[in-house]
This record gives structure tokens, C-alpha cells and sequence, in this order.
């Protein structure tokens, strides 16, 4: 599937009801596509800087980039355009990740959340004993806990793991109470006095 090289911001103007559309250049800069170059960049494939354009023609922006691929079998630059939306939210979260790969790599939670707790290389930070259910009565009682919802005994372990001061991942099925668990955990925090980001 073709993807664009060049992105040129542009808007659509109309002048009245019956006027024809006006595709009108913006005042942003032409920029080449940045997914497409982090892509290509996998590849060992360099696109030259938009400013070819700017200070040549789009022609010798082209040919640059086919000289660029020209390695590569089964690839080809085309002349088409194509007016469309492009979106690239995530692309600065992805440069960050790529960016800084090693130290977050290197992070006990991100490795916890990667292997899991029982994997051997997670720091004993986060690792730990769940509340068994047949203890669950005596260390973490529905009388002392306190919720701000009902909660059943897996869900008071989760609560109990919280408020220790543990970091954990809860899963399960849908319609399990997962949710209602969080609002707990959230009551419960604010409770002993903690502050709670919840994003």
C-alpha cells in the first residue's frame, strides 16, 4: 500500500453554497512524512530533509529519494497525491520509547509488567505473597477494610496489596469487578491519608 513522502498542510475553502471547493497551501511547513522516516529508518533508509523542496523542486526531491531506495527491490516512488487527514499523536510518544529504550528497559515496573512477578529477574520490590482466601478473613477482614463499595475476598486482597504499598497488575474477565475493585483501592488510599493519581 502507497504511503505519502511529502506532507503538505493544506485547508479547503468555499465561498458560498454553490462555489466550488479551493484547496489553499497553509502557512505550516511541508515535512516529510515522519512515521514513513522512522519506518524506512528500520530498513537503514535516510529520506532526505524537506528543505530539498524548498530550495529545488519536487522533482529533485524524488529522484533523491528513488536514488536513496534504489537498493531495495520492489520499490518505487510514484508521482500521485492524495488529499486526505493524517494524524501523528503517538509518533512523539514512539520517539521518546525509541529514544530512551535503554533506561526504560532497564525500569524494575516496566521489567515487572513485561515478565511478570514470578519470572525471577523482577526485583523483590515487586514481587510478593498474595493473601491466600483462607486467610483472607483474618489479614485483611471485610470489617477493617475499608471500602466504599462491596468487595468479595480476592478483591479485598487486591485492596490490602494497595494500601501495603505494593505495585501490581489486576486482571480478570469482564463483569468480575475490576472497576469496583479500583474505586476501593482508591477509597481506601485516600483513607490512610495517601494522595492517588488515577489516569
Amino acid at each position: 500500500m502507497p504511503r505519502p513522502l511529502l506532507l503538505v498542510p493544506v485547508r479547503l475553502t468555499v465561498e458560498g453554497p454553490k462555489a466550488p471547493l479551493r484547496l489553499e497551501p497553509t502557512d505550516d511547513d511541508t515535512v516529510v512524512n515522519p512515521v514513513l522516516a522512522l519506518k524506512l529508518d528500520q530498513f537503514g533508509v535516510t529520506l532526505p530533509p524537506a528543505d530539498v523542496v524548498e530550495d529545488g523542486t519536487l522533482g529533485s526531491f524524488l529522484d533523491a529519494v528513488r536514488s536513496t531506495i534504489a537498493i531495495h527491490k520492489g520499490w518505487s516512488v510514484g508521482d500521485d497525491l492524495v488529499l486526505s487527514y493524517f494524524s501523528f499523536s503517538k509518533e512523539a510518544m514512539y520517539r521518546d520509547l525509541k529514544e530512551n529504550e535503554d533506561r526504560i528497559a532497564g525500569h524494575g515496573a516496566v521489567t515487572a509488567l513485561a515478565l511478570g512477578g514470578g519470572s525471577g529477574v523482577v526485583s523483590d520490590r515487586f514481587s510478593f505473597d498474595e493473601i491466600p482466601d483462607g486467610e483472607i478473613d483474618d489479614k485483611a477482614a471485610a470489617e477493617t477494610t475499608p471500602v466504599i463499595l462491596d468487595a468479595d475476598s480476592s478483591q479485598r486482597a487486591c485492596i490490602a496489596a494497595a494500601i501495603s504499598g505494593r505495585s501490581f497488575v489486576m486482571d480478570g474477565p469482564p463483569g468480575t469487578g475490576k472497576s469496583q475493585t479500583i474505586a476501593n483501592i482508591i477509597g481506601a488510599l485516600l483513607h490512610s491519608g495517601k494522595t492517588v493519581l488515577f489516569v
